[in-house]
């Protein structure tokens, strides 16, 4: 709902629990919820978004909704994200949502963390009587873990900036070749000298 983030629009990092309502996977699990965040970049779209389509919303309007106003399904997520991945000029079949999810895990394993803070950032099941002594309502710690991952995008590089770097890379070698060849030159001119000294001796 939109009332779930409303009053942290001006905030860095929006904090973000998820329920079974919002991720299908918490069901039949042991996890009734989990935080996660959002800042940066995806922070900011949210932001821009908000200012665009909620002007005159209301708390308990959806976030996000279909033309006819109702709820956005799991499935119509699935279908933007098909979309956008052919519109990034990828073949659909190749990603999807879970991509996406898996993308996330990869981000968090690598981040220097504890493993729990890994599990509850994923809305894992944290694994044995660990989960007894994990405190899932710290927001606090479970955002610096968050903060410890990076989620910061690479812009891939222009074409002219990759031929930039080429021509640069062709340029460097060519005038190492340089270098090597004067440097041949010169010791053939001393070895030429050399003999023709003993030579005359």
């Amino acid at each position: 709902m939109y009332g779930d983030i409303a009053d942290q629009l001006n905030e860095e990092i929006m904090t973000l629990k998820i329920t079974g309502d919002l991720d299908h996977k918490l069901r039949g699990r042991d996890v009734p919820f989990y935080y996660t965040f959002l800042n940066g970049e995806g922070a900011e779209t949210l932001r821009n978004y908000c200012k665009l389509k909620h002007k005159t919303s209301t708390p308990d309007t959806p976030l996000f909704s279909t033309k006819g106003k109702k709820h956005v399904t799991q499935r119509w997520v699935w279908q933007v994200v098909k979309m956008c991945t052919e519109r990034a000029g990828f073949k659909p079949r190749t990603i999807s949502t879970h991509t996406i999810r898996k993308t996330f895990r990869k981000i968090v394993r690598q981040a220097d963390i504890d493993d729990d803070d890994k599990e509850q950032l994923m809305g894992h099941v944290i694994p044995g009587s660990r989960e007894a002594y994990f405190d899932k309502k710290d927001v606090e710690l479970i955002r610096e873990a968050y903060l410890k991952s990076n989620f910061v995008r690479e812009a891939p590089e222009s074409e002219v900036t990759k031929l930039r770097r080429q021509l640069e890379d062709s340029e460097t070698k060519r005038m190492l070749q340089d270098a090597r060849l004067e440097t041949l030159e010169k010791q053939v001119i001393n070895l030429i000298a050399q003999v023709k000294e003993m030579t005359e001796k």
